[in-house]
């Protein structure tokens, strides 16, 4: 497996890159999770930056694409204890089976150096809806700061990374 990371834009996308995203959407929140919601959001979807990450040995064709993440620029998280954070927001992960527990790691370092470059430092947000998820995010140094019940009812958590 060598994983390749291709950001770009919402504008920037590609009709397949958009459609191939929207399919690793849909395959892992509505059909793997079993819970039928919206999941397409125009107030921040449009205003994301997207991590389209390809194994390079398939190739970077957009339907090979094996998973997505957003970082979202105008997400806003509230802490338990009321601290309101406005870092890019690493949100909706989507991966294929076979690469979802291993690219964890690999894409937050990637969505790290792009906040560097991008906004100028590597602080974000990140917020996830299963529990056994939640050590990944600690091992790579979040802090948890709060949870949240979506739209959907479930429960999130949500980390901070500031450096």
């Amino acid at each position: 497996m060598s994983l390749v990371t291709v950001i770009k834009h919402y504008d920037e996308l590609t009709t397949d890159e958009l459609y191939r995203v929207i399919q690793l959407r849909i395959q892992g929140f509505i059909v793997r999770n079993g819970t039928c919601y919206q999941d397409l959001e125009a107030y921040y979807d449009k205003e994301q930056w997207y991590m389209m990450t390809y194994d390079t040995v398939l190739g970077i064709e957009p339907q090979l694409m094996v998973g997505v993440n957003a970082l979202c620029t105008n997400k806003v998280f509230t802490g338990d204890d009321g601290t309101e954070y406005r870092y890019p927001a690493f949100r909706r992960q989507a991966w294929e089976d076979s690469y979802k527990g291993g690219a964890s790691t690999y894409d937050l370092n990637k969505g790290r150096d792009f906040c560097r470059k991008q906004f100028g430092s590597p602080n974000m947000m990140c917020e996830i809806t299963y529990e056994p998820g939640r050590q990944v995010f600690l091992n790579f140094g979040m802090k948890e700061v709060g949870t949240n019940v979506d739209s959907a009812g479930r429960k999130n958590w949500v980390f901070v990374y500031e450096e």
